[in-house]
């Protein structure tokens, strides 16, 4: 058996506009939207390994040969 080990929870991008103390923490707002942006960008790329891994699965228990991503 394989162990699985999973990152933490990243809050959502909506979790992070609405948190006051998040948006005080920056000196400028093209501070703040560059790191909104790159949270966006992060959450975009990890949806898409999870696809990705979950398609790798299928395909193994479908007896297929295929890697994506």
């Amino acid at each position: 058996m394989t162990k699985q080990t999973t990152r933490p929870k990243q809050p959502s991008l909506r979790d992070l506009i609405a948190d006051d103390s998040y948006v005080m923490a920056f000196q400028t707002v093209g501070h703040y939207r560059k790191a909104l942006l790159q949270h966006a960008d992060a959450l975009g790329s990890q949806q898409t390994e999870v696809a990705a891994a979950e398609l790798n699965q299928a395909a193994k228990l479908g007896g297929g040969q295929g890697e994506y991503a």
